[in-house]
């Protein structure tokens, strides 16, 4: 397996529009491993009254996609079977996700060899909690291979990895559990992927593209006295889809 990424801890805001409120979604990333300083976190003036804004908090459920190619669109579905107003920091927390490539230039009913093949090599999943006063500290943390991570035991692979065009292929990783804070004043974390993919340059053709796809997701982490605070102004939980090239 190559050399791990290494990404220095900042807290990058990312804005979306969702349904004409304007809604933080995101705070980069991947910190380092040991309780380091960052940038404190200033709440965001949106339609909620929470003090770190998650779309995923708000429904249980999140629903991202990204275009990695013309036509060819990512898909990670973040989800758990718990209260997500009930995650407090000093509780641990279970997490599930999938992810998919889709080929939308061919019909869902094409045959597969219609549909341009897909493949992830490496996939590194980290949480990194976020705090009022800019400390982070990391709280969850795997670096996979995603072929012998696999739920799959018939699952299709190539050199290039894990194939995870959709129907045939995919990725879901079921119960991550995220360890407790031990920082006061965490008001969330983020859910950091770091996906290598390869993608068919062409339909049939022997050439792929590799590269790093880098996915920052927040999540809101309550106390007993906002628990109950609204934490989105989105009407559903997914979110409005990244175009090519957006970084």
């Amino acid at each position: 397996m190559k050399t791990r990424l290494a990404i220095a801890a900042a807290v990058t805001a990312i804005t979306f529009s969702l349904t004409g409120c304007d809604v933080l979604l995101g705070q980069v990333p991947i910190g380092a491993n040991e309780t380091t300083p960052s940038v404190a976190v200033t709440p965001t003036a949106t339609c909620n009254n929470g003090p770190y804004e998650s779309v995923f908090s708000a429904f249980g459920s999140l629903h991202y996609t990204r275009e990695l190619a013309s036509g060819l669109e990512l898909i990670l579905d973040m989800y758990t079977d718990e209260k997500t107003h009930e995650w407090f920091a000093e509780t641990p927390k279970d997490l599930s996700f999938v992810i998919k490539i889709i080929d939308r230039d061919a019909a869902e009913d094409d045959p597969f060899k219609l549909k341009r093949k897909t493949y992830m090599s490496e996939l590194i999943i980290q949480a990194n909690t976020v705090t009022t006063d800019g400390q982070t500290e990391r709280v969850f943390d795997e670096d996979l291979d995603p072929i012998e991570a696999t739920l799959d035991p018939e699952a299709l692979t190539s050199k290039y990895g894990l194939l995870i065009t959709s129907p045939k292929g995919g990725f879901q990783r079921e119960h991550n559990l995220i360890a407790p804070s031990t920082l006061p004043n965490t008001v969330g974390f983020t859910m950091d992927f770091v996906m290598t993919i390869s993608i068919q340059k062409e339909l049939g053709d022997k050439k792929y593209k590799t590269r790093d796809y880098t996915v920052s997701l927040p999540v809101t982490v309550f106390s007993e006295a906002t628990k109950n605070t609204v934490t989105s102004c989105a009407t559903d939980a997914t979110l409005t889809p990244v175009p090519l090239d957006a970084d």
